[in-house]
């Protein structure tokens, strides 16, 4: 029992870990001219936003981290892949 468990706690790790990649500063580096064009914003204003919405996740992130652990994370995990499906079909045109 406690290798079946080993490997799906690992495999979720790896699938998590691995379909992160394509995260924030990637989709940023992709997509910086059109969000800049789309907001009609500057270099120094987008770096600003960026650099705000750094700082805010990371005061949240001290908070999450510690609610995280009391939490069965494939619940969690479910709930973060639904939402986020939500919202990207959200922005769609």
């Amino acid at each position: 029992m406690f290798n079946s468990l080993k490997f799906k706690v690992i495999l979720f790790g790896f699938i998590f870990t691995f379909f992160s990649s394509f995260g924030q500063s990637y989709f940023l580096g992709l997509f910086n001219s059109s969000i800049r064009e789309a907001l009609t914003i500057s270099h120094g204003q987008f770096g600003s936003i960026y650099a705000s919405a750094t700082l805010c996740s990371s005061l949240l992130l001290i908070w999450v981290g510690k609610k995280i652990d009391d939490v069965n994370i494939f619940k969690f995990a479910f709930f973060v892949i639904f939402f986020y499906h939500l919202l990207v079909f959200s922005f769609q045109e």
